[in-house]
């Protein structure tokens, strides 16, 4: 199934949709999801190890990571913004034991944590989850529902996704969409149709990218494989693909 056809269905009322990682890239899911508006849930992999995106009119709100990630991410979140000790950990969780959601209680009732902190530990273990997506297998499950009554049983994040998105254009697109950019661009100069905002930086791109994208302000002739500056050939496909659907590229 073609992403243009799951952004139709995302648009029916009680609409479910199942298919496998595979037929559809993250990153243009995640974008028909925001095009249709879609309210409901987006789940990766089988019940009870599944990760579950929770969306509102279009607008990621929160995750439900799957069970063996659940409770070692949010340690590691937790742990890693040094805010309590191993012991204190252990005591809390019943050396990991507990539910994560018991546990979040248990930290909060203890004054272990302070609840904004708290939730700055819950959004960075939802954002790591959300980036390790791009690694599952290919013939992963994956089950669309829509309904306002998907929304339950989540960790709420109101996470950015565009850094998400950026990411999986510039490092995991679709083999086929890389090739369909390259036979347009090749043999032609690619500029920027206006600068690209590297101080306020919405994608998340990384110093590398950034500077790369800065590169082409200037213009530049494309040959096979080639490269912008401090990135590899697929990388700079990536890039341009980025561009593109940014309308910032143009091609002379």
């Amino acid at each position: 199934m073609d992403v243009a056809t799951v952004q139709r269905r995302l648009r029916r009322s009680g609409a479910t949709i199942d298919l496998v990682v595979g037929d559809v890239a993250l990153d243009e899911l995640l974008l028909a999801v925001q095009a249709a508006r879609f309210t409901g849930s987006t789940r990766f992999g089988d019940p009870p190890d599944a990760d579950r995106l929770c969306f509102r009119r279009g607008v990621f709100v929160g995750m439900r990571p799957r069970r063996t990630q659940d409770g070692s991410g949010l340690r590691r979140a937790v742990r890693g913004m040094r805010w309590i000790s191993d012991e204190a950990w252990a005591a809390v969780s019943d050396d990991g034991r507990r539910d994560p959601r018991q546990i979040v209680a248990a930290l909060l009732e203890d004054r272990l944590v302070d609840a904004t902190r708290l939730q700055r530990a819950i959004e960075l273990h939802v954002r790591r989850r959300l980036f390790a997506l791009y690694d599952l297998p290919a013939a992963t499950r994956l089950r669309i529902r829509e309904g306002i009554d998907r929304l339950a049983d989540f960790w709420p994040a109101p996470i950015d996704m565009r850094p998400v998105i950026a990411f999986g254009t510039v490092a995991r697109a679709d083999p086929r969409r890389r090739a369909a950019l390259m036979k347009r661009v090749l043999g032609r100069t690619v500029r920027l149709v206006a600068p690209y905002d590297a101080r306020r930086n919405q994608h998340g791109l990384p110093p590398a990218v950034v500077s790369a994208v800065q590169a082409l302000e200037d213009g530049r002739r494309m040959t096979p494989d080639d490269a912008l500056p401090g990135l590899s050939p697929e990388q700079t496909v990536g890039v341009l693909l980025l561009l593109d659907r940014m309308a910032l590229l143009k091609l002379d």
